[in-house]
């Protein structure tokens, strides 16, 4: 494997949320890095950011409508999952409305990224688990782990055309998979915008945090609230960003009691990441991931469907 790059991050940032049914808020913890120049080429080059407009619908993007108060807006999304060599797409969650619906294979650049990331991360991921209070939640989260499915739902989403922001940002929290989440900006400009404090019981601030090509941020924006900015923007300089969740069913959800475990839950993500040794991989590493890929036959658009069991 090749010589893994460690980003330059800060410290870790902390906020709350005042969760439903919590005593106080939620601890968080806030990383960013930065990818080498090498493997945002790489990145870049991958068939979702580089890929014309007329070519989005093929390559499973669906238009969608977050800003009906600005028309002019233009937001394509398509929703894949990232599961080692496995070429079948996966019956799971729809990050947007929440039913299970089957997500083909991600590029193979996107997925031997993630991997390599998994990989190069494999200590502080593999604390987490060991961490989750022993409850359904955190029973359900381990097996998530285990099975290899964190970072693994992957959603590319592409923006561009008039601004979105002031009254026109929509502010929200995401599901649960969001526990864990991963951001990695690829094209353009785009600002995270989110209700943060420094304590329990600490008012909340309005953060803003600018996200260039090649920035990461990994946090839990399930426990806080957020929202993102978009400059106006021609086609040539869109908005290209990829948000890894842990990939699972809506079935997990049901037959979890989060409600009542959230505190404990978010403590055990939050006090790993703080500390985690957070590392990009280098490009040699990910190569070395991917060119197992041709000898699997992963095609870049997916096969038959096949669910998590």
């Amino acid at each position: 494997m090749g010589t893994w790059f460690s980003s330059p991050v800060p410290p870790a940032g902390y906020g709350v949320h005042l969760l439903n049914g919590a005593k106080g808020g939620a601890p968080l913890a806030f990383r960013v890095a930065q990818l080498p120049p090498d493997v945002l080429a790489f990145l870049q080059e991958s068939e979702p950011a580089s890929a014309s407009e007329d070519c989005l619908e093929s390559l499973h993007f669906e238009r969608t409508v977050d800003y009906p108060s600005v028309p002019k807006h233009i937001y394509f999304e398509g929703c894949f999952h990232s599961l080692g060599l496995t070429t079948e797409p996966v019956r799971s969650m729809h990050p947007r409305h929440g039913g299970d619906v089957d997500k083909p294979a991600a590029h193979p650049r996107i997925m031997a990224f993630i991997e390599a990331f998994r990989q190069a991360n494999a200590s502080w991921l593999s604390e987490i688990g060991k961490k989750l209070p022993s409850t359904i939640a955190g029973g359900i989260f381990q097996k998530l782990f285990e099975d290899g499915f964190n970072l693994a739902d992957v959603a590319v989403q592409i923006h561009f055309g008039d601004t979105i922001e002031g009254e026109d940002l929509g502010w929200h929290r995401d599901a649960v998979n969001s526990v864990l989440h991963m951001a990695v900006s690829l094209r353009g400009r785009r600002a995270l915008h989110s209700y943060q404090a420094s304590s329990p019981t600490g008012g909340l601030e309005h953060v803003v945090n600018w996200q260039e090509p090649g920035q990461v941020y990994i946090s839990s924006p399930w426990a806080f609230m957020h929202a993102v900015e978009y400059p106006s923007a021609s086609w040539d300089d869109r908005v290209v960003a990829m948000q890894c969740r842990f990939l699972m069913k809506t079935d997990d959800l049901r037959n979890s009691n989060f409600d009542n475990e959230k505190l404990g839950f978010i403590e055990a993500f939050t006090h790993c990441l703080s500390k985690a040794d957070v590392r990009m991989p280098t490009l040699e590493a990910i190569q070395e991931i991917m060119a197992r890929f041709p000898n699997s036959g992963i095609p870049t658009d997916g096969g038959a469907s096949s669910t998590i069991d």
